[in-house]
């Protein structure tokens, strides 16, 4: 047996060095302290949470300024200047991002796209109908 650092209230704690968890780690790894250039996997996680919710946040802003498109399209009853083509391609990214926000589990951003994708095809079936009955 070995003295080891100094324990609870100032008493040395006895420790056996000859153990197999004891002798596995390299002299310059202390356990459970962060070594250089090693993010924990908590660090990590609240990252990617932060990272998702931000994204989130555009996602649904981007659902809102959409929702302004359609209200004018509603209003005008006729469409200028916006090609369809645009809209379907942002509608089809959209389903693409529920396939892909599933993969790397971003649950807010998944959700966030469902209102995407809903401004987006109600604004691609509205310029498609007034685009139609214009001509």
């Amino acid at each position: 047996m070995r003295r080891g650092p100094v324990g609870c209230r100032g008493k040395s704690v006895d420790f056996d060095m000859t153990a197999p968890w004891a002798t596995s780690l390299p002299d310059n790894i202390t356990p459970g302290l962060k070594q250089p250039g090693q993010v924990q996997e908590s660090e990590a996680g609240m990252d990617q949470k932060r990272s998702d919710r931000i994204n989130s946040v555009f996602e649904l802003a981007g659902g809102f300024f959409i929702l302004f498109h359609i209200v004018r399209v509603l209003h005008d009853k006729s469409v200028a200047g916006v090609s369809p083509i645009t809209i379907a391609f942002f509608t089809l990214w959209g389903y693409w991002n529920l396939y892909y926000y599933r993969s790397i589990q971003q649950r807010w951003s998944l959700r966030a796209t469902y209102l995407i994708i809903a401004m987006n095809s109600v604004w691609l079936v509205l310029l498609i109908y007034y685009s139609m009955k214009g001509v």
